[in-house]
């Protein structure tokens, strides 16, 4: 009776240790070289790199954006990093900054991919199907229906782009009050996201259809003090 005591315990303690090495086997093989943390960050430094250029803060854009590309070349995807330039070539092109060593860079990495329909430059700076709807309502001067989809959009720089576009159109129709409608709700979107460089850019279309030197002036001040705001790398 005795040696079956003893002989139940050493079959239970074995299997308890059989299972113990068994679970730090299965979590050992679970953590061999894990991926770097940093390289699962790639998308959302590409996000936080645009939010932070349009807030004015291009030192720590220009940081996030080249942690990005980084870590999208450390993962082999030449093609998303040439997205990174592409993009990049596009808000400074927003605002008037002309950037052509960029689109270059872009076109440079996605031809060094076999396949990289993602990346516009990749295809002939082929339009998504977003933009061709919307450029469609642009050139046919449907202003209202395509404000009323801006406001649906849920992506604000699609939609702040559009507004814009909207009033530069309207201005040369000379139908001010679409323009104007257009700008109120641009430059309250671009509020909303602290979006201050996008926000210059409101204020200078609206200084257009101010009504008189008094408001005009006005305007320029805001503008003054807005663009102070904006914080270019040294050197940049």
């Amino acid at each position: 009776m005795r040696y079956c005591y003893w002989h139940i315990r050493l079959l239970c303690l074995t299997i308890l240790l059989s299972a113990g090495l068994t679970a730090c086997v299965g979590k050992g093989k679970d953590t061999v070289y894990p991926p770097p943390e940093n390289l699962a960050l790639a998308p959302v430094q590409r996000q936080e790199f645009v939010d932070f250029f349009l807030q004015g803060r291009w030192c720590q854009a220009k940081a996030l954006f080249e942690q990005s590309v980084e870590n999208y070349l450390r993962q082999d995807d030449f093609c998303r990093s040439a997205y990174n330039f592409y993009l990049l070539y596009k808000i400074k092109g927003y605002i008037g900054i002309n950037a052509p060593e960029d689109l270059a860079e872009a076109k440079r990495l996605a031809k060094l991919t076999e396949s990289c329909t993602s990346v516009p430059v990749a295809t002939s700076s082929a339009p998504t199907p977003k933009d061709v709807e919307y450029t469609a309502l642009l050139d046919s001067k449907q202003f209202t229906q395509l404000l009323g989809l801006l406001k649906k959009d849920k992506d604000p720089l699609y939609a702040s782009v559009y507004a814009r576009k909207i009033a530069i159109q309207a201005q040369r129709d000379t139908t001010y009050d679409v323009a104007s409608t257009a700008l109120s709700f641009a430059k309250q979107l671009d509020a909303q996201q602290g979006w201050i460089v996008f926000l210059v850019e409101d204020w200078k279309l609206l200084s257009k259809l101010a009504s008189n030197d008094v408001a005009r002036k006005r305007i320029d001040q805001r503008i003054k003090i807005l663009q102070n705001l904006i914080h270019p790398c040294v050197g940049q």
